[in-house]
């Protein structure tokens, strides 16, 4: 995966999240939303969350998670 895919593929998932949260006013979603929101300087407020982001992309990109989408 490209920077621009990874970021894309972030943005897709900080909309669903955002989306859910909209429809369960979860609290626990709003402060993964608020951990992932990027500040002005393109990083997260929570920088963590976006080595974890590209940590997960990596193991997607190397084929080495569940494509089932199941839990183990």
């Amino acid at each position: 995966m490209d920077s621009d895919e990874i970021l894309t593929a972030y943005q897709c998932m900080y909309t669903f999240l955002d989306n859910l949260y909209r429809k369960t006013d979860s609290e626990y979603l709003a402060g993964l939303l608020g951990d992932m929101a990027r500040l002005e300087d393109g990083i997260s407020a929570d920088p963590a969350i976006w080595q974890e982001w590209l940590e997960a992309c990596r193991l997607v990109a190397s084929g080495e998670v569940n494509d089932q989408f199941r839990l183990e």
